[in-house]
C-alpha cells in the first residue's frame, strides 16, 4: 500500500512540474509565425471585401420590346458611369454598354433577350448586346433613386435604323 501512495505522489509532482515548464524556442517561433500568418490573412480578407464593395454591382437587366423599339433597363444599388457605343462584331450589329469594374450579383434578374436583341454577353468592363437588325440608341439616361425605388436605373432605348449606317 505504501508503494502505491509513493507512486501517486511522484505522478502528481511530475504533472505539476510540467505545468510550470516554459515552451521550447521552436514552439515560440511556430506560434509567432502562426499569429503573423493569421494577421496577414485577416488583412487580405479585409482588402478583398473592400474591393468587392467598390465594384459596380448590377442587380437586374430587363429587356422589353416588339422589335422596332426595344428598351433595356439596368438596375444597380450603386451609381455607375456607363457609356453606350454602337459596334459591329463579325458583321453582327451590337451595342456595348460600358462601365468600369462591372460586376453582376449572384441573384441578379437577367431577362431573356427580346425585341431587337438576340443575345447579350456580360463582361468585366460592361455588357454587349447583339442585335438582330441595325438599331440606334435614341435615348440613354440615368434615373437616380427615388422615395419608392432605392436603386439607380439606367435606361437605353433602341429603335430600328437603316443598314447603311453599319456599312
Amino acid at each position: 500500500m505504501s508503494a502505491v501512495r509513493h507512486l501517486r505522489k511522484s505522478t502528481v509532482k511530475a504533472t505539476s512540474a510540467m505545468r510550470g515548464a516554459r515552451p521550447v524556442n521552436g514552439y515560440r517561433q511556430f506560434m509567432r509565425i502562426r499569429q503573423r500568418a493569421y494577421q496577414i490573412l485577416c488583412c487580405l480578407l479585409s482588402a478583398l471585401c473592400i474591393v468587392s464593395v467598390s465594384q459596380a454591382q448590377v442587380d437586374s437587366i430587363s429587356i422589353a420590346g416588339d422589335g422596332a423599339y426595344t428598351r433595356v433597363t439596368i438596375a444597380s444599388h450603386q451609381p455607375l458611369s456607363p457609356e453606350t457605343r454602337l459596334s459591329d462584331v463579325l458583321g453582327q450589329p451590337a451595342i456595348d454598354w460600358l462601365s468600369p469594374n462591372l460586376d453582376v450579383t449572384l441573384d441578379a434578374y437577367l431577362a431573356r433577350p427580346t425585341g431587337g436583341i438576340i443575345a447579350y454577353t456580360l463582361r468585366a468592363d460592361g455588357i454587349s448586346f447583339e442585335l438582330d437588325r441595325p438599331m440606334m440608341v435614341t435615348r440613354a439616361l440615368e434615373v437616380p433613386p427615388t422615395g419608392r425605388e432605392a436603386r439607380y436605373s439606367y435606361i437605353v432605348d433602341l429603335s430600328e435604323d437603316s443598314a447603311q449606317r453599319y456599312a
